[in-house]
């Protein structure tokens, strides 16, 4: 989820929210120090790696969307 020094940032501002997508596996939300980190990458789309639901680029950007209250 990054480096210690970003997690150490991310706790002194408090922030509430992180959203990445690093890893080519899709995850709930952890929390962690008050933060909830949404894992929601795109992938490559590759059959031999099963990273997408569907065949549609546009249906699985869709399904990786996180929508947060500000």
């Amino acid at each position: 989820m990054g480096s210690r020094h970003l997690g150490e940032l991310l706790e002194r501002f408090e922030v509430a929210d992180v959203v990445f997508g690093h890893l080519h596996h899709r995850d709930r939300p952890v929390v962690a120090n008050h933060t909830t980190y949404h894992h929601q990458p795109m992938g490559y789309g590759l059959r031999r790696l099963t990273e997408w639901r569907s065949d549609d680029w546009f249906a699985e950007w869709q399904s990786t969307l996180v929508t947060l209250q500000a």
